[in-house]
């Protein structure tokens, strides 16, 4: 049995953490407590120290968020452009959503295309299909082939 160095109750060794070769000087349901009080009172350091780590360590952030390694990661982002398009603006780790299988990179336009379209190469081209009918074949779908009027509500 033990004190707890915070509620002064005595309590079994089961509820007090191991620190070393002892325990901690206060109990499991104390120091949650505190844990939690003093993450409310630095709350803004906290979330701070984090955004800071996140924006210094980009790659281990996707590798965590997607189950790959970080050099994976790495070696995707360094092709520094869009695979699609080419662009080298705003840059994002394009993934298969159903198994978080890593892709390639894309800018942020391109794989919101791709996430519009279908995850698979058989909706994608389904969609691009139906795109392309809709282009050639304007009066098919109804639209005249002249520009047509957009009322805006007033």
């Amino acid at each position: 049995m033990k004190i707890c160095g915070k509620c002064k109750i005595e309590k079994d060794f089961d509820q007090f953490h191991k620190k070393g070769k002892g325990y901690n000087h206060i109990c499991k349901v104390c120091r949650k407590e505190y844990i939690k009080d003093h993450y409310e009172k630095n709350k803004d350091a906290y979330k701070s120290r984090s955004k800071s780590w996140k924006e210094n360590n980009p790659h281990r952030v996707i590798a965590t968020r997607y189950g790959v390694d970080e050099d994976v990661v790495k070696e995707i982002m360094s092709v520094g452009k869009c695979q699609i398009c080419s662009s080298t603006e705003n840059l994002v780790f394009d993934h298969v959503h159903k198994t978080s299988e890593p892709r390639g990179c894309l800018c942020h336009s391109c794989n919101t295309m791709l996430g519009r379209l279908g995850d698979t190469e058989e909706q994608i081209f389904k969609r691009m299909e139906a795109i392309k009918s809709y282009l050639t074949h304007p009066k098919q779908w109804g639209i005249q082939e002249q520009s047509c009027t957009v009322r805006v509500p007033q």
